[in-house]
């Protein structure tokens, strides 16, 4: 069996801990803590990945200065991209795509999310591969059922520019039968305190894996909302995995990726309230319909994984 080294720079990726898992490969997690770390963690990495001597490696960027990591290294490399490297066009992103398509040539692969992206790489050197992200799975221990009369939602967060948070709160905090539980690093939020007194809107901060579960786990259901196209959302692959309805924005890859069990809503005050009307209306047929996507969406990653592994195999 070849020793396979999986590589991230990313504080939490459900997708290589679900690679890691599944291709039975060695996850090398160096996360970014500030911006100055970006030449420390290369060496880091470089060193361990010379000592290791994997037989092939993986990579996930962003940071795209990870995949330099090519130039010196001679192994058989794929790498896995998420979306917002090929979405942002300022001089310097647009600097580091010339970059990453010469370094690409002298790898295995690109591993991209969805189909619509290819629409942005079609000229990139490198096999390309659409493998979405498979869905969360949470320990049975998660699901103790809650004590509170009240309805959960779960709003999973990174504050990004392209999250309509102001648009989702103004929706939320009228609605006061269900707590919503915003996740991430709110210190990025230059608005917080604006809204932080408001009882049913709660601001929960960075939560560790096991506590992010544990209060996925307990909600009733789940939104993800995005102004980007292009992009899938890790929030809708949790809400599949722990078979919760998905109140999720009205784009093209998001309608395609999340067929069943999910409320596509514009990203307008009015809107957002209207799904969650219509979540709680339909929640029963929607729980069907998340539970059956789920079994769509493992099928689907297990059968990514053979292709993988046959990939790996003939290096």
């Amino acid at each position: 069996m070849k020793k396979i080294g999986i590589i991230s720079w990313q504080k939490d990726s459900q997708y290589v801990l679900s690679l890691t898992y599944d291709l039975k490969g060695e996850l090398v997690k160096i996360p970014i803590k500030n911006k100055f770390n970006y030449f420390l963690n290369f060496l880091k990495t470089l060193i361990i990945i010379k000592k290791k001597k994997y037989d092939f490696l993986i990579l996930e960027i962003p940071p795209v200065y990870l995949s330099y990591l090519i130039l010196f290294c001679k192994k058989n490399v794929i790498v896995i991209s998420h979306s917002n490297i090929f979405l942002l066009n300022n001089w310097w992103h647009q600097l580091q795509r010339k970059v990453l398509k010469y370094l690409l040539k002298k790898t295995k692969g690109l591993v991209i999310h969805n189909e619509k992206l290819l629409e942005l790489i079609k000229n990139y050197p490198a096999r390309k591969l659409v493998i979405e992200p498979p869905p969360r799975i949470l320990e049975k221990k998660f699901f103790e059922k809650h004590k509170e009369n009240v309805v959960r939602a779960l709003v999973v967060l990174s504050f990004s520019p392209d999250e309509p948070i102001k648009e989702l709160i103004s929706a939320g905090k009228e609605m006061k039968n269900i707590n919503f539980y915003l996740t991430g690093d709110y210190s990025k939020f230059s608005n917080y305190w604006k809204f932080k007194e408001i009882k049913n809107i709660i601001f929960t901060g960075y939560l560790k894996k096991e506590d992010y579960e544990e209060l996925l786990a307990s909600a009733d259901f789940v939104i993800g909302l995005t102004t980007r196209d292009y992009t899938t959302l890790q929030s809708g692959y949790d809400a599949v995995g722990a078979e919760k309805p998905f109140l999720t924005s009205e784009k093209e890859v998001l309608k395609k990726y999340f067929f069943k069990g999910t409320v596509f809503v514009k990203n307008e005050e009015e809107d957002i309230k209207r799904g969650i009307r219509e979540i709680l209306e339909k929640y029963e047929d929607l729980k069907k319909g998340i539970k059956e996507l789920k079994d769509l969406k493992i099928k689907n990653w297990q059968e990514s994984i053979k292709i993988l592994q046959e990939i790996i195999n003939d290096c």
